[in-house]
């Protein structure tokens, strides 16, 4: 249970999933362990905001991967309608680029389905509070400015040069090396190079390992 030092008036909570059985299985679960007001669930974002006009919900536990044509676009549409609203990400699995989109945005929480149902009913009333929560894996992602919340690259980005960089971010897009080397106006056997090179200082040895560590940071 909620360690009395974040206590708060009850929740008038949100949870906003593509999935209709886990949306109504967190709103059960989670009826069970935090105080509540009142709780409501929405499989997309067009009833998200529907619902949130009567609900009025000052915390918002939500997937950040429901279909939409434009990515994350409805989550900013949403937070900039409901600014008293705080927001806590679910995601599937831990991605450090969808961190980024929390933090961006002043989310409250970012928090992977691997949390346990305890973490997550500790981590909404903490949000109500203005006080951030992440998952463990975040840890080395996060660090605070002047008391705020920012994103981090993790330690082994500052070991590649800006152009390891960029032929990273080309073979995590699907770029084969001669296409990497057109769009870099540089030759194949440069490009080859500077892929070695990244491979050996992540510590790397295929590029399937290389495209997954890349998406991973955001720079697919």
């Amino acid at each position: 249970m909620m360690s009395p030092r974040y206590a708060t008036s009850p929740l008038r909570l949100l949870i906003v999933d593509g999935q209709r059985l886990v949306a109504h299985a967190l709103e059960s679960l989670l009826r069970e362990r935090v105080a509540v007001s009142a709780i409501a669930v929405a499989t997309d974002w067009e009833q998200a905001a529907e619902v949130a006009a009567q609900l009025r919900p000052n915390v918002v536990l939500v997937d950040p991967f429901l279909p939409e044509a434009i990515r994350f676009q409805s989550i900013r549409n949403f937070a900039a309608a409901h600014p008293d609203a705080r927001l806590v990400f679910l995601d599937g699995l831990f991605r450090p680029v969808i961190l980024r989109v929390a933090i961006a945005l002043d989310a409250c929480g970012y928090w992977s389905k691997q949390a346990s149902v305890e973490q997550i009913a500790e981590a909404l009333p903490m949000a109500a509070a203005g006080i951030w929560t992440a998952c463990p894996d975040a840890a080395g992602y996060v660090g605070r400015v002047r008391g705020r919340i920012r994103f981090r690259r993790p330690p082994e980005m500052s070991l590649l040069t800006h152009r390891e960089i960029e032929v990273l971010s080309l073979l995590a897009q699907g770029l084969s090396v001669k296409e990497s080397a057109v769009r870099l106006r540089i030759s194949p056997n440069t490009i080859d190079n500077h892929k070695s090179r990244l491979m050996k200082k992540l510590g790397l040895h295929r590029l399937s390992e290389v495209v997954l560590w890349a998406t991973r940071e955001g720079l697919g």
